[in-house]
């Protein structure tokens, strides 16, 4: 799995995005049950967001429950006032999830940033995904 942040910090050094925040999160999105991550991790994840002054988030799942997991922590953090946008590879997946903003890659999953050691793909669909937050 491609963990993007090179090409954020890329998009950062060119004033495409504010910043990269020093925190990052990964989280194991297969969750049959999403009632716990949604109850205890996810307000986690929103009070480190918080204290770090976040705004924006990218989120990439991996696999068909990971894009729903996904999806959930999208909406959570959309009514909480932190704009995510979410980099997913299967369509069907992101109708099920229904995140407020969702930039559909085609490509292997586990690489929906783009393949591994390739800055400019990754970068390049980091950025596309990063427009979906001004909508």
């Amino acid at each position: 799995m491609v963990f993007p942040l090179l090409p954020l910090q890329r998009l950062a050094q060119c004033e495409v995005i504010g910043a990269v925040s020093d925190i990052n999160f990964t989280v194991m999105g297969y969750q049959p049950d999403p009632r716990p991550f949604c109850q205890a991790a996810a307000p986690g994840i929103l009070q480190d967001l918080q204290a770090h002054q976040v705004d924006g988030v990218l989120l990439v799942p991996w696999g068909p429950v990971c894009h729903q997991s996904v999806g959930l922590l999208a909406r959570y953090l959309e009514g909480v006032g932190v704009a995510p946008v979410v980099l997913g590879g299967l369509c069907s997946a992101l109708e099920k999830g229904r995140p407020p903003r969702g930039s559909l890659v085609r490509g292997p999953l586990g690489q929906l940033v783009g393949p591994p050691h390739d800055l400019a793909t990754q970068t390049a669909r980091v950025e596309a995904a990063l427009q979906r937050l001004d909508s």
